[in-house]
């Protein structure tokens, strides 16, 4: 049997099985390993992990009808430079089931270059791109492998104004909460990295394919929460008030022990 062409039979094949074979084709030629579990950092297949996913998928995509099949990594890959000194940049990439794939280099002003960010902004532009192409009809499985970011925003929605402020990225994940509701139906998919599993292995591919040129702007969304911000902070509120708080406090107690003898002594 030849290899199968995308263009015409996968076409009209359902979304699970476009997924399924298109991150297959993807990989192409790679190592097939002992079907352990245990993580491997170089490409491969794990026929468990891949029979595991193959199950998984078709259920969520059969009980929610999805017309749109989405799996999202983040990456920190390591750029060489001529002068021998690599340097290392945030990456993320989207791949859809009818082969369609998003992604580029994270480099926002208000946001660090790291692997949880370079995750949310994934899950972001693929959920901004199943919007953009669905619509409010959109029935959307997203496959992911750092629970951290999706964990985060669906936490995020019922927390107060005020706890919102001091969530990491909290514009990010209110954007996340608000892409979230527009999509009639969304299954959220968790499978572990490295571990063979042909899906997550094509995204993987696809955060390494960009590089410092690349870049791709986050989809944003308008606050909808309101609270005391600090412009400059890029973690928590808390981790960047705190040593101007403690500068305070020491220059206060400073300036009292120079002026008072007994404390001084």
């Amino acid at each position: 049997m030849g290899m199968l062409s995308e263009d015409s039979w996968l076409d009209a094949q359902e979304p699970a099985l476009q997924m399924v074979t298109r991150a297959r084709l993807r990989l192409g030629n790679v190592e097939v390993r002992e079907s352990t579990g245990e993580k491997y950092e170089k490409n491969h297949r794990q026929l468990r992990s891949q029979q595991s996913m193959w199950q998984k998928i078709t259920a969520w995509a059969a009980r929610i009808n999805a017309n749109i099949i989405i799996s999202v990594d983040g990456g920190m890959p390591r750029i060489p430079t001529k002068n021998g000194k690599d340097f290392v940049i945030a990456t993320r990439a989207a791949v859809m089931h009818d082969g369609t794939a998003i992604g580029g280099r994270l480099l926002e002003p208000d946001a660090p270059e790291d692997n949880y960010v370079a995750e949310l902004a994934a899950a972001l532009d693929s959920m901004q791109y199943a919007i953009d192409k669905h619509g409010h009809r959109a029935r959307v499985v997203l496959i992911f492998d750092a629970t951290s970011p999706v964990r985060g925003a669906l936490g995020f929605g019922s927390a107060s104004q005020r706890h919102k402020a001091d969530k990491c990225m909290a514009k990010w994940l209110d954007c996340f909460v608000q892409l979230r509701r527009q999509c009639e139906a969304i299954a959220f998919l968790w499978q572990t990295s490295h571990v063979g599993e042909p899906i997550n292995e094509w995204a993987d591919m696809q955060t390494k394919a960009y590089g410092p040129d690349d870049i791709l702007p986050v989809p944003r969304a308008a606050c909808t929460f309101a609270s005391i911000t600090f412009p400059e902070h890029r973690k928590t509120a808390r981790e960047f008030i705190a040593p101007f708080i403690i500068a305070e406090l020491n220059s206060k107690l400073g300036a009292k022990v120079n002026k008072d003898p007994v404390l001084r002594r």
